[in-house]
């Protein structure tokens, strides 16, 4: 028979989920730097938090190379920076050249209209359907109404080659960084989950906190030999908005180990 031998092929994350895989790391950082002043009586949380992997460095590498929104930034690599600055030195110069075309070949009637525009990342101008052969070039399709074909003047052809290639240069530069950023959070994979899996019980812990806030809880008193539920609820009721009445409840070493509370509260 045939023997197939599998293997893994890397994956680049996006921009905005290693912004978000920054976000851990930044706030895991956070939390480990404030969490010696934390009160007393969340010391077993705070040591939890005191105890996280140090990612520091993976955190400021990642929130200086990518933002919430998803974009590549310039300080992710000086070489990115360098060719975006040629690539807006690129388009400049050919926005100069196309806007003295516009004026020449919209005096000599041309143009569908008084305006340049882009296409697959190369500039065209919007010429009237019947002059699309008066004027050299090579045509990128037209518009919706068919009265527009969008040409390349084909003076412009080697000056739009040189943008397509610079394009060409930054999203490699663009796909490069995000292979690099991958393999490093892969290569801290165990970090990042244990941070995600303590801020995940902080965050619990906070909402429950707010939660008893909002509700004007109790905390129950347990000891070795009673327990004592002072206010006692139904928390479903009181978020809806009702307003039940409050049971005090205590039970001295109890012989039955359950209670059944039913009925309308």
């Amino acid at each position: 028979g045939m023997i197939i031998v599998g293997y893994a092929v890397p994956i680049a994350l996006a921009a905005v989920e290693l912004a978000t895989i920054g976000k851990v790391a930044v706030l895991a950082t956070a939390l480990r730097r404030t969490a010696a002043q934390w009160p007393a009586g969340a010391a077993a949380l705070a040591n939890r938090v005191r105890a996280l992997p140090d990612v520091r460095l993976l955190g400021d590498l990642l929130a200086e190379s990518v933002d919430d929104q998803g974009r590549i930034l310039d300080s992710a690599s000086p070489e990115l920076a360098r060719l975006r600055q040629e690539t807006v030195a690129i388009a400049a110069r050919l926005r100069r050249r196309i806007e003295a075309l516009v004026r020449e070949t919209d005096a000599a009637g041309l143009l569908q209209d008084d305006y340049f525009t882009l296409r697959d990342n190369r500039y065209v101008l919007p010429v009237r359907h019947s002059e699309k052969r008066t004027l050299a070039g090579i045509i990128h399709g037209s518009s919706q109404t068919g009265q527009t074909v969008y040409v390349e003047p084909q003076e412009l052809v080697e000056a739009n080659n040189q943008l397509a290639l610079a394009f060409d240069a930054v999203r490699r530069e663009e796909r490069r960084i995000l292979a690099d950023l991958s393999a490093m959070c892969a290569g801290h994979s165990q970090e990042l989950l244990v941070c995600v899996e303590v801020l995940t019980t902080l965050d619990l812990r906070l909402a429950a906190a707010r939660l008893a806030l909002e509700l004007h809880a109790h905390r129950p008193q347990f000891t070795d030999d009673r327990l004592e539920l002072p206010a006692l609820r139904h928390p479903v009721l009181a978020l809806d908005g009702g307003h039940p009445v409050a049971n005090r409840l205590a039970m001295e070493r109890p012989t039955t180990r359950w209670w059944v509370i039913s009925g309308p509260n």
